[in-house]
């Protein structure tokens, strides 16, 4: 396996899937704008994970996105951050190191 690419553990991972029950309706929103931007910029759908932070703009979406999986776990390949506004409009997208 590859080194940061640790298959998800749903229980204790912070970060979720689009639509996860464990986001409020303004963290959902907010992963919803930030979803949709993204895959409008690389022109396809994604498979990713998300964490959202409340900022004093808006959210900070963290963006994982899954490369593969492994036995039915996710496998990490690649990360972002999307800063969405209050107004629900993609302020900037921070590439991951």
């Amino acid at each position: 396996m590859l080194a940061g690419c640790a298959p998800a553990d749903s229980q204790t991972d912070p970060e979720h899937p689009a639509g996860s029950r464990f986001f409020s309706k303004a963290e959902s929103k907010a992963v919803a704008v930030a979803k949709a931007d993204l895959e409008r910029q690389d022109g396809k759908r994604i498979d990713a994970r998300y964490n959202v932070t409340a900022i004093p703009e808006g959210y900070s979406v963290h963006v994982s996105y899954v490369h593969r999986y492994y036995h039915g776990k996710p496998l990490f390949g690649g990360h972002c951050t999307v800063l969405v506004s209050t107004q629900w409009t993609v302020i900037t997208i921070l590439p991951g190191a």
